[in-house]
């Protein structure tokens, strides 16, 4: 009966017209989704083995693609990332810069999360947070 059900929301969730809810996130009108879109597993490699986009294959950054087109399509908004997650961020980057050009999304629909790692000096913080930015090719 588990597995029957599984295949059930499954089947559920990839038909169309299907959005995931949004709700008022804490006391701000921030509209979250209740799921958010982790891309800790989207990058080529973990490391800094992936330098630029020439390192990515094809198959790789096109999965990523349908998978942001996907989600966007079923209102999952709010993009998961980190510094430490290899070529997720540089890769998202590239997808979304993509993503814009082809007016499939806009910047302003999207909640876009990375993490970076503690400094010991704000300049050095805004230093790593803003070559987040450029990779995620976004200016906030």
């Amino acid at each position: 009966d588990g597995l029957h059900l599984l295949v059930e929301e499954c089947s559920l969730l990839a038909s169309d017209g299907i959005q995931v809810p949004k709700k008022r996130f804490g006391k701000t009108e921030l509209m979250m989704p209740i799921v958010s879109l982790g891309c800790m597993r989207f990058q080529q490699a973990w490391g800094t083995s992936i330098e630029s986009m020439d390192d990515v294959t094809p198959e790789c950054q096109e999965n990523l693609l349908s998978i942001l087109r996907r989600s966007f399509a079923l209102g999952i908004n709010h993009i998961e990332t980190a510094r430490g997650y290899g070529s997720s961020e540089m890769q998202i980057g590239e997808a979304l810069k993509t993503l814009f050009e082809n007016g499939e999304v806009k910047r302003e629909d999207l909640i876009i999360q990375t993490k970076v790692p503690l400094r010991p000096t704000a300049a050095e913080f805004r230093e790593v947070i803003e070559r987040s930015f450029r990779e995620l090719q976004v200016d906030y």
